[in-house]
């Protein structure tokens, strides 16, 4: 009778203890998941940004037209009074 009531006190710690272990495997699952997403994630962020560098640098000939651009106009302008005042001349 002795053993029975001495194994069911440790019973009770072996419930515990496995319940335990599988709590910790549950966390180290969790944790590990997490991280391989975190991983890919940060794999993804650079790709990005490494596109996003690239259109930049595909845009910087924009930037320099919209100079050019303005430069014509400028001198469009220039060129139709210069064509005024000939023919203001001419008349």
């Amino acid at each position: 009778m002795a053993e029975h009531v001495a194994g069911s006190l440790y019973g009770g710690w072996w419930v515990g203890l496995i319940v335990g272990c599988c709590v910790v495997v549950v966390v180290v699952a969790v944790v590990a998941a997490l991280l391989t997403f975190t991983s890919r994630i940060g794999d993804l962020a650079g790709e990005a940004l490494e596109a996003l560098e690239s259109a930049r640098r595909s845009m910087a000939p924009l930037a320099r037209l919209e100079g050019a651009s303005d430069a014509a106009q400028v001198a469009l302008a220039r060129a139709r009074s210069a064509r005024g005042s000939l023919a203001e001349r001419i008349e």
